[in-house]
């Protein structure tokens, strides 16, 4: 069965530069998963009491470097954590686009560093956003700068609303707690066995407590 070849784009810190390597093969049958990573202090993380950030460094398959020249280096997941109920806000994703002009073959592209520019979209709403980043420092560093983004008022207020669309969206396809009926006492257990002991039948018992 052909190998499919997992690589990761590794950024080159402070620079505008990066190196494919090399992870692994699969099948086409396995799956392979992006690699999350956490801080030094997990508590920078958390956004506020229900919305929290996972890192991932991407990994990608051979045929997706062959196809496109934009490649993602890591992401950021904000999510939320309420009782009962969890789910994806929105996401950052830091790409690594490089110069296919100096690429001759595929084996200088998988052997020298590469050379093209960073930047950071963040898609909300069916809007993007794309912000041009001068270098990449560190993963770390990176997942650092947008933990403090992400707690800034204006994020904070986006934060907000994409949760009360989340409740609306709840509320249209579940209803809210008042549409729904507390079941009623039919039957109590004692008073049920003290007729059958009397020598009410079952039926008599079910259809006396209906009235």
């Amino acid at each position: 069965m052909p190998k499919i070849h997992i690589f990761r784009l590794k950024a080159l810190k402070e620079s505008n530069k990066g190196r494919l390597k090399l992870l692994d093969y699969i099948t086409k049958t396995e799956n392979f998963k992006d690699e999350k990573f956490d801080l030094d202090d997990v508590n920078k993380s958390q956004i506020t009491d229900v919305v929290s950030v996972s890192f991932y460094r991407s990994n990608l398959t051979d045929a997706y470097i062959r196809q496109n020249k934009k490649l993602p280096v890591m992401y950021a997941s904000v999510v939320f954590n309420k009782p009962f109920v969890t789910g994806q806000l929105f996401e950052f994703v830091i790409y690594f686009e490089f110069d296919t002009s100096k690429i001759k073959s595929a084996n200088q592209l998988l052997n020298t560093d590469l050379e093209g520019k960073y930047s950071t979209e963040f898609v909300i709403d069916n809007k993007k956003e794309t912000i041009q980043m001068p270098q990449f420092t560190t993963y770390e560093e990176t997942a650092e700068d947008i933990c403090k983004l992400l707690k800034t008022d204006i994020m904070l207020e986006i934060i907000k609303d994409q949760m009360e669309k989340r409740d609306e969206e709840r509320r249209k396809k579940f209803g809210t707690p008042s549409d729904f009926c507390v079941p009623k006492v039919t039957y109590k257990f004692d008073d049920v066995v003290k007729k059958y002991d009397s020598g009410m039948s079952v039926k008599d018992i079910m259809d006396n407590a209906k009235k």
